[in-house]
């Protein structure tokens, strides 16, 4: 029995032993299923047979150069101006003139001071070129651009002028003595065909003037000075009357803007006849050759060269035949550039005398 008791005992012991020196089960891993992966064929591309798709740029263009614009005029046009139109004659029309021919736009030579037809145009094509209403009508707007814009435009189509080309002079051949030449007398020097009178021109050059266009007139004291409304490029416009100051000091008004300006003033022309109505008074005023005779009420009045005028086609008057039709009082005040004018009406100037 002991016997056993050990056996068992030492069997016990040598099991425990066995189980403790065995090395540890590794735990195994139990395999996840993968999810299923969805396989997508992607089609390939159809080619065309022939068909070049490759792109190809076109070659980059030069541009071409932009056209010259047309300025659009800027500057304020000076109501001082006169409009100069076709027709007119005088010193007016041939300074215009000569500023078209300085910018090309008429030949050289071609400043006669008449404002015909060759003139008209070449007004229209400078307006063209400045960008003004081409009416061919040289006003305010057409003249400031023309005398006071530094940007003005010349003639773009003005001929290029042609070198001029200088002949070679021929060398001139040595004399050969000849003894049967004979020495031809000197021709006789032609007479000189008389020179015909020339007819006089349509209208003789006035003498030499300056328009006051800063000026203005007081008239019987009014606040106010003289207003007219006047055509300027086709449109109405409000300035003074023309004042014209001639070369020995005098000066000169015009007759047509007084009557505008002046409210029981009225002006008509017939032929060679103005016929003014002012304050009372008729006053009839002929032109015959350069000319005036006057009438005031049928009276004759006798008139000097310095009482009336043509400037630039419009009848002018002095202050001096103002205050020998009207018994008018003119007083011209240079430092403020204002001629004062008293006109009594007719009956109380009667009543006064």
């Amino acid at each position: 029995m002991d016997f056993l008791k050990s056996l068992m005992l030492y069997m016990s012991l040598t099991f425990a032993t066995t189980m403790q020196a065995a090395p540890t089960p590794e735990i195994t891993a139990v395999p996840t299923a993968a999810p299923a992966t969805a396989i997508v064929e992607t089609a390939a591309p159809v080619e065309t047979p022939g068909v070049d798709l490759s792109v190809t740029m076109p070659p980059a263009e030069t541009p071409a150069p932009a056209p010259t614009e047309i300025p659009d005029p800027t500057i304020t046009p000076n109501t001082g101006y006169r409009n100069v139109k076709s027709g007119d004659r005088g010193d007016q029309v041939k300074r215009l003139q000569q500023r078209l021919i300085e910018l090309g736009y008429l030949p050289e030579g071609s400043a006669d001071g008449a404002f015909g037809n060759q003139t008209r145009k070449a007004v229209i094509a400078f307006q063209e070129a400045n960008g003004l209403l081409a009416d061919g009508i040289a006003g305010d707007a057409t003249q400031t651009h023309l005398y006071e814009n530094p940007d003005v435009r010349e003639n773009p189509n003005r001929p290029t002028p042609t070198p001029e080309v200088t002949a070679t002079p021929e060398p001139i051949a040595e004399p050969t003595a000849d003894p049967q030449s004979t020495i031809a007398p000197p021709a006789e020097p032609a007479t000189e065909a008389a020179p015909t009178a020339e007819a006089p021109a349509e209208t003789a050059e006035a003498a030499q003037w300056t328009w006051l266009w800063q000026a203005s007139i007081v008239y019987n004291d009014d606040n106010a000075p003289l207003a007219c409304l006047r055509q300027e490029d086709g449109v109405t416009v409000a300035s003074n009357p023309r004042l014209y100051q001639m070369a020995d000091g005098s000066i000169q008004l015009c007759l047509s803007d007084l009557a505008a300006a002046i409210e029981d003033w009225t002006l008509t022309t017939e032929g060679d006849v103005i016929t003014l109505n002012a304050s009372g008074y008729e006053v009839s005023l002929m032109h015959v050759n350069g000319v005036f005779a006057c009438l005031v009420d049928g009276a004759d009045l006798p008139l000097t060269s310095a009482d009336a005028a043509l400037i630039e086609g419009e009848p002018c008057v002095s202050t001096a035949f103002l205050e020998k039709v009207f018994q008018a009082q003119a007083q011209w005040d240079a430092e403020e550039s204002t001629l004062l004018v008293r006109i009594q009406p007719k009956e109380l100037a009667q009543a006064t005398d």
